[in-house]
């Protein structure tokens, strides 16, 4: 991800909670999260990250903030030709960051033609909050809680 410099603990949080709520549908394989970030800034042909994953989509994105501005970009690939099946932006204010993670999930969903049970779509769209900077701290605390150094845990 890219855009905001230091704040890899926002972006990080964002794709750990759209992976979180991707997992909850039980037609869809989704990686663990710690396999997903090994290939984090990593120059990588796609074909091998699927095939490493054991996926036959991947997710990717971008974002961007400026000043109280959010883009992100979307975009879901096919592993076998590397083409593209969807792509999309949002473009919103940052305080509305917690209704993309919800917006991208279920829209990845749709792209796929999988059938939600109501729960499942009702995880993917939940809010944890509504105060954007309690949720900020959050993602900071956890990404220093997954660093795994002392220095870090005590960090967080």
């Amino acid at each position: 991800m890219e855009g905001w410099r230091g704040q890899d603990w926002f972006y990080d949080g964002i794709t750990d909670e759209i992976i979180s709520r991707l997992s909850n549908s039980s037609e869809l394989k989704v990686p663990a999260r710690t396999s997903v970030f090994f290939f984090k800034g990593k120059e990588q042909d796609l074909r091998e990250i699927g095939k490493k994953l054991g996926v036959a989509t991947v997710l990717e994105g971008s974002i961007q903030k400026v000043k109280t501005k959010l883009r992100a970009r979307v975009q879901l690939i096919n592993i076998a030709d590397v083409s593209h099946l969807w792509s999309e932006e949002y473009d919103r204010e940052l305080k509305d960051v917690l209704a993309i993670q919800g917006e991208i999930a279920l829209a990845v969903v749709e792209k796929l033609e999988l059938t939600l049970l109501f729960q499942e779509k009702a995880k993917l769209t939940k809010r944890p909050t509504e105060n954007l900077e309690p949720y900020n701290l959050y993602l900071k605390a956890r990404w220093f809680w997954d660093k795994w150094t002392a220095v870090d845990i005590k960090n967080s």
